[in-house]
C-alpha cells in the first residue's frame, strides 16, 4: 500500500566542541566541531495533498511558514531535484526544540522533511545530503544525526566513535535563558574580536575522550571559541553556565552561536534537579541524552 503520510522526529543537537578554522572567499566561516544529536524533538507529519502547494502548519506563531522557512525549502529542492511538480504537500510542525537558541532546530525539522518526502515519494534522483548542504549548513548533520566531526561549514561529517556509556554515564541538562542570537551577527563580531582572548576548543582530544567514554575527562575538553563572543551581547548566557556548574554539572558551555548552554553530568539525580530547580525560576530547561539515528513513528 502506498505510503501517503509519515510522522517522524526532528532531533536537535549540540557543538561539544566549536571551532573557527578561517574564512572562505565568499565569506562564509570554515568550523571544526564535533556534533551530537540530543533527545529534544520536533515532531513532524507530512501528508501528500493534492492541492498543488505547499502547506506549512506551526504551532508557534513567530516562525516563518512561507519560503523563509528550511522545511518549505526542503519541499521545492526534493521536488525540483526530482523533476517533478509539486502536488501538494501539507506539514504540520510541532516545536519543542527552542529557536535561535544554537540547538539545530530549523535545520533538523528541514532534515525531517526530506527523508519523510523519500518514504512518501520514493528515492530522490539526487543524493540528499546534497540537497541538505544547499538549504543550510547544519542540515547534512541533522540528516546524518549521532556523533560527527564536522568541517567546512558544516557539511563535511567524518564519524567519531564514542565507547558504550551513553545510556547510565553521560546526563545532559539544555536551558536557555536568554533571547535568541543572530548568527550572522555572532560570527560578525567574532571577525572584530580579540582573537588572543578566545580559547580554542582542541576537537582531537575530545573525540580520544569519547573512545575511551569517560564522563569527566569528555566534560573537560568540552568548548565553543563564540561563547565569549555571545557572552558580551547576552551576558545571562555566562550566569546560566555558571548556576548549571553550582548545580554539580563537570562542564557546562554554549552551543553554536548561542544562546542555549548545555552541562554534562555523571549522575542522573543532580541532572533532574537542576532542570527542576531552573524550571522554577522560569529559565527553559530540559533533560537529555545522546541519540544515534533519527527516527520515524
Amino acid at each position: 500500500m502506498k505510503v501517503t503520510q509519515v510522522r517522524l522526529n526532528a532531533a536537535a543537537k549540540i557543538n561539544l566542541t566549536l571551532d573557527i578554522t578561517g574564512v572562505r572567499q565568499d565569506g562564509y566561516h570554515l568550523l571544526e566541531s564535533v556534533m551530537q544529536t540530543i533527545s529534544i524533538y520536533d515532531t513532524i507529519d507530512i501528508k501528500a495533498t493534492d492541492s498543488g502547494k505547499i502547506d506549512l502548519k506551526i504551532n508557534v506563531p513567530f516562525i516563518p511558514f512561507d519560503s523563509r522557512n528550511t522545511c518549505y525549502k526542503a519541499v521545492q529542492a526534493f521536488f525540483e531535484a526530482s523533476g517533478k511538480e509539486i502536488s501538494g504537500v501539507e506539514i504540520c510542525i510541532h516545536k519543542s526544540i527552542p529557536s535561535s537558541a544554537g540547538l539545530g532546530g530549523g535545520s533538523a525539522d528541514a532534515a525531517a522533511v526530506l527523508r519523510g518526502l523519500e518514504y512518501i515519494y520514493g528515492k530522490c534522483p539526487v543524493n540528499l545530503y546534497d540537497l541538505a548542504a544547499g538549504i543550510g549548513a547544519d542540515v547534512p548533520f541533522c540528516l546524518a544525526g549521532g556523533t560527527k566531526l564536522c568541517s567546512g561549514i558544516g557539511e563535511i561529517m567524518s564519524p567519531v566513535y564514542t565507547a558504550p556509556y551513553k545510556s547510565n554515564s553521560i546526563h545532559l541538562v539544555v536551558a536557555k535563558n536568554a533571547r535568541g542570537l543572530s548568527t550572522p551577527q555572532i560570527f560578525s563580531l567574532y571577525d572584530s574580536f580579540d582573537r588572543t582572548k578566545l580559547i580554542h576548543p582542541d576537537s582531537n582530544k575530545l573525540i580520544s575522550a569519547l573512545e575511551r567514554g569517560n564522563p569527566e575527562e569528555i566534560a573537560q575538553n568540552i568548548g565553543n571559541v563564540l561563547e565569549q563572543v555571545s557572552v558580551t551581547k547576552r551576558p545571562e548566557i555566562a550566569d546560566l553556565i555558571q548556576a548549571i556548574k553550582n548545580h554539580g554539572a563537570l562542564n557546562a558551555i554554549m552551543t553554536g552561536s548561542g544562546a542555549a548552554v548545555f552541562g554534562i553530568f555523571d549522575n542522573y539525580k543532580k541532572a533532574r534537579q537542576c532542570v527542576f530547580s531552573l524550571c522554577q525560576k522560569g529559565v527553559y530547561a530540559e533533560y537529555a541524552n545522546f541519540v544515534s539515528t533519527p527516527t520515524v513513528q
